[in-house]
């Protein structure tokens, strides 16, 4: 659980994934495991364009994550059947969606998710 941005809605900040390439075995998919990494348009132009420049299929979250959504091996299934979008699934963006308890989040948009 960290702050730090590794990934934006801007190209330019995708190379970084990119590089990760030559490392992956040639069928993997890749899970960018933040909060709302997936939802809202940001997030809908990220799974695409990384998915794209990549050739990969790229998951996402439409929700916020918490310490106890991880388990010893990553994410929990039950987190991620419920929370986790794909580049290959998606025609159009998903909303951000809270779950139970979440405090109001604002996003980088300056849009609050309700």
């Amino acid at each position: 659980m960290g702050s730090g941005v590794v990934v934006t809605p801007e190209p330019s900040s995708w190379s970084l994934l990119a590089g990760l390439d030559p490392y992956l075995h040639p069928q993997a998919e890749l899970r960018l495991l933040g909060c709302h990494t997936g939802a809202d348009r940001e997030g809908f132009e990220v799974l695409r364009g990384v998915s794209a420049l990549m050739g990969r299929t790229v998951w996402g979250t439409a929700s916020l994550l918490y310490s106890g959504d991880w388990g010893e091996l990553g994410l929990k299934d039950e987190v991620a059947r419920e929370w986790l979008v794909s580049s290959a699934g998606l025609a159009t963006p998903v909303p951000a969606r809270r779950r139970f308890g979440d405090p109001p989040v604002e996003r980088e948009s300056g849009r609050r998710v309700a």
